[in-house]
């Protein structure tokens, strides 16, 4: 498999969307715990990285097999397989590389940190599998932008930055004479779930914007996705109003002191996200506007990282 293909069939231009909870996960430890530490972080980077390029790879690979309509730009262009005429063998071998590679540096992660780091990292390395593959895919359901939402925005978040600190405290998982220990502080973990909140928004609706431009193929292929079971308005209003929230929560978290003052600025920052959203709406499609929805959460998760690196220097 050359490059250009192997690039294709991971869709290197979406991992974005787990590098930038990653980077504003780090850049809020930083700033609110005053703790970074390189190496975990880049360990975490590369797992992380792998982990998400394989689940994209199966789910190409999983499309192509079980596609049933087999002409039209998603499955001629877009899914890697089709386009450049790949063995599912070849496919298999690359997945099985990239899973093999973040599964070690998920290892080394853990001994650097705790059992909690490998439990949620298993957790983690599970969803990813199932998002894509088994007999009812996460992403041919309904569920698909909430685990993407959640596992993606939050999760990476959460552990970006509790793999910056030496010793969190607030969250202990301890095995004892049979037992499994969980002692958990509930503020920070609840703090950083609520900074998260753009983040899972956005991601949630790249999916969303994704299963919105692709309705009619996933009827045709046995799919049944949120927008098929709210229908395309709502589906709509939806993608609206979660871009909405996620900017409205820098304010009230700027307001309560957790994130800096540039918080406020958030509405100034909607700007642009706005206009790329109206742009998706009134023509939501996979070849001309579903790159938008991409560029959204990218500027989204840019403007949250800067605020939280800005409580450094202000």
């Amino acid at each position: 498999m050359h490059l250009k293909a192997f690039l294709k069939l991971v869709e290197i231009q979406t991992k974005v969307a787990s590098a930038l909870p990653l980077w504003a996960g780090g850049a809020f430890a930083w700033h609110r715990y005053g703790e970074a530490r390189a190496w975990t972080f880049l360990t975490f980077w590369i797992s992380l990285l792998c982990i998400d390029m394989a689940t994209t790879a199966i789910n190409n690979l999983m499309d192509y097999r079980k596609a049933v309509r087999k002409e039209g730009y998603n499955y001629q262009e877009h899914n890697a397989m089709a386009a450049y005429g790949l063995e599912e063998r070849t496919a298999e071998g690359a997945i099985a590389v990239l899973l093999g590679t973040g599964a070690i540096f998920g290892i080394l992660l853990s001994l650097q940190t705790d059992l909690l780091v490998l439990v949620l990292g298993i957790l983690a390395f599970g969803v990813g599998i199932l998002y894509s593959w088994g007999p009812v895919p996460i992403s041919r359901t309904p569920l698909g932008e909430v685990f993407s939402g959640l596992f993606m925005g939050f999760l990476i978040f959460f552990l970006s930055a509790y793999v910056q600190l030496e010793s969190p405290g607030w969250v202990e998982l301890d095995l004892e004479a049979g037992r499994v220990l969980l002692a958990l502080a509930w503020v920070e973990p609840v703090v950083l779930l609520l900074v998260s909140l753009p983040l899972v928004f956005g991601i949630a609706n790249i999916m969303l914007a994704n299963n919105i431009c692709d309705m009619e193929d996933d009827r045709a292929n046995g799919r049944t996705t949120l927008p098929m079971c709210l229908g395309k308005p709502n589906a709509l209003a939806l993608f609206k109003g979660l871009y909405v929230l996620a900017y409205l929560s820098p304010v009230l978290l700027a307001a309560t002191g957790i994130l800096p003052w540039t918080g406020f600025l958030a509405p100034v920052a909607y700007l642009p996200v706005h206009r790329m959203v109206q742009g998706f709406v009134r023509n939501p499609d996979k070849k001309e506007t579903f790159v938008l929805s991409v560029k959204s959460f990218l500027w989204t998760g840019l403007f949250h990282v800067l605020v939280s690196l800005s409580g450094l220097v202000l």
